[in-house]
């Protein structure tokens, strides 16, 4: 009787202190690669399976739209994302069922929403002009600027490019994340061949510009009825009116600081002018 006792104590010990048991086993049974993939918004995952020897499965850290599911030994991950995000990283955990102790696999699913965006910062002079692109892009990792002149592809993600004539260039930008989910955008940039040099005050003949670099006032100076137009260095347009001859006076009170080009047209001649807002 007390030897019965006695083998039934240790069988329960051994079977407590997990001697008993086997390590839980977890393995990726889809193809390789599965477990790290990249989506683009409302495209649904390949289908991620997982074997298991001994033990069930759950699953956390997976985007909204994506589900686990555990049946007969094999824990498959499916489905559509709804959400968007860089990345998420999801784990799956065996759950102890006559193993230990558990095992973990992890893996990565992108659904990045991508947005190709930039700006323009400066030009210096005229052509040769360098440019500066500044790059606004979102959820991205690789890019593709074609600056419209017929010139190199840059992959920078902020590059500086070298227009060498005069000209209003389109720019386009593509954006992706490792290749995937590209978004595009352009912007035309205007390269002048009559920009000068900015200094206090500058004639034009037949104008005189004043003050340069300006604040809330610029005055014009011309012999003859002019319309002037303002815009940015990115090409938009923040002022178009017409002057009589003599002396006349913009408002220049709502501009951002920065670089401004005003070009003067009247039937004598098209000047355009390179200016500073402080």
């Amino acid at each position: 009787m007390k030897k019965n006792i006695l083998s039934i104590a240790i069988f329960y010990f051994f079977n407590a202190i997990g001697f008993a048991q086997v390590p839980c086993q977890i393995t990726l049974t889809s193809a390789a690669g599965t477990d790290a993939q990249i989506l683009c918004q409302s495209a649904p995952i390949t289908n991620i399976t997982y074997s298991f020897s001994g033990a069930s499965a759950s699953v956390t850290g997976l985007p909204y739209g994506v589900t686990g599911d555990y049946n007969g030994n094999v824990f498959t991950i499916s489905g559509t994302p709804v959400a968007s995000g860089t990345l998420f990283n999801y784990t799956v955990t065996t759950t102890t069922d006559g193993c230990a102790p558990n095992a973990y696999a992890t893996g990565s699913i992108a659904t990045p929403k991508t947005k190709a965006s930039f700006t323009v910062n400066t030009i210096s002079g005229a052509p040769p002009s360098n440019v500066q692109f500044t790059n606004n892009s979102k959820n991205t990792n690789q890019y593709s600027w074609n600056f419209g002149d017929g010139d190199t592809i840059s992959t920078q993600a902020n590059p500086i490019h070298i227009y060498k004539s005069p000209s209003l260039f389109t720019v386009k930008l593509v954006a992706s994340y490792n290749g995937k989910c590209a978004d595009s955008t352009t912007m035309d940039v205007n390269v002048s061949s009559l920009v000068l040099d900015v200094d206090g005050l500058t004639a034009i003949a037949p104008f005189n510009l004043f003050p340069n670099p300006f604040s809330n006032q610029l005055s014009i100076v011309t012999d003859k009825p002019s319309l002037i137009k303002i815009t940015t260095i990115s090409s938009m347009e923040v002022y178009n009116g017409k002057v009589n001859a003599g002396k006349s006076f913009i408002d220049t009170n709502g501009f951002s600081s920065g670089v401004y080009f005003i070009t003067i047209i009247n039937e004598q001649t098209t000047v355009t002018k390179k200016l500073v807002k402080e």
